[in-house]
């Protein structure tokens, strides 16, 4: 169980990174008024596989006995609705290039928020606290 959830932690803070890149990426496209580039493009494919992977260790550890309560349903609620809406842009990746960063970048952002929402709802202040040594 500790070595799935540190994975899981080990992750998040995988998935912050790559989405700070991707958002810089992607602002950078929107405002200079181009198609996503190569990069912006790389960035939103690892956050989207990182996330993916975040949900199958997330999963994992969900599936352990002594995890399957206190409010992990609501968490994996949110994170799967968080992982749904970071994938709905790659439908417009292809149909309409231009549109494909904007959407991309309030898809991580709404993502992200979800995330801290999900994350709360397992006592996540205290969880992020811990983390930085201060609780």
């Amino acid at each position: 169980m500790g070595f799935l959830l540190t994975l899981h932690s080990i992750n998040r803070w995988i998935i912050i990174l790559i989405a700070l890149l991707a958002v810089f990426n992607l602002a950078k496209d929107i405002l200079a008024k181009v198609e996503a580039s190569k990069r912006s493009k790389l960035f939103s494919a690892l956050y989207t596989g990182f996330m993916d992977l975040q949900l199958i260790l997330g999963g994992a550890a969900f599936m352990l006995p002594d995890m399957s309560d206190g409010g992990r349903h609501m968490h994996m609620g949110f994170m799967v609705l968080a992982i749904i809406i970071g994938h709905l842009p790659a439908i417009y990746k292809k149909r309409k290039p231009d549109l494909y960063p904007k959407l991309m970048l309030a898809a991580i952002v709404i993502s992200l928020f979800l995330v801290v929402i999900g994350i709360s709802t397992l006592g996540g202040q205290n969880r992020w606290l811990h983390l930085w040594g201060i609780y």
